[in-house]
């Protein structure tokens, strides 16, 4: 989602749009491709991996907000992962989407935390350490 948005960095012709269309263009919604803003809000599920896994700049804090806010307020399923601890998690993400979380999961009953080592990394270790 970051490297699409990226991506669009330097093209006037993507950017985050408020109600779907250019008021400066004619319309031509069958030239002007979907925002990646666009394109998360309207799946029907979203799957947000690595949250947490890279610091976000300010645009990219502020599209995870809209992102948040849009798919909340029309209660979209969107089910965020993080390797974080839930404390670092919240920290991570900031009171405004912390609080639309925790409306959004009945309060926090919906939040699964696992606090088990990561079975990657022993794997990976166990696979490399067998290479030498």
């Amino acid at each position: 989602m970051t490297v699409a948005l990226r991506a669009s960095y330097g093209h006037k012709e993507i950017r985050l749009r408020w109600d779907g269309r250019f008021h400066d263009e004619p319309d031509h919604d069958d030239e002007v491709p979907p925002t990646p803003l666009e394109i998360t809000q309207k799946v029907r599920f979203l799957v947000l991996d690595e949250i947490g896994c890279t610091t976000l700049a300010n645009d990219e804090r502020l599209f995870l907000d809209e992102l948040i806010k849009h798919r909340h307020e029309r209660r979209k399923p969107t089910i965020l992962i993080s390797n974080l601890p839930l404390d670092e998690f919240k920290g991570f993400l900031g009171d405004a989407l912390t609080d639309r979380i925790k409306d959004a999961t009945g309060n926090g009953r919906f939040i699964v935390q696992f606090t088990a080592g990561s079975f990657r990394r022993s794997d990976a270790e166990n696979y490399l350490s067998g290479l030498r």
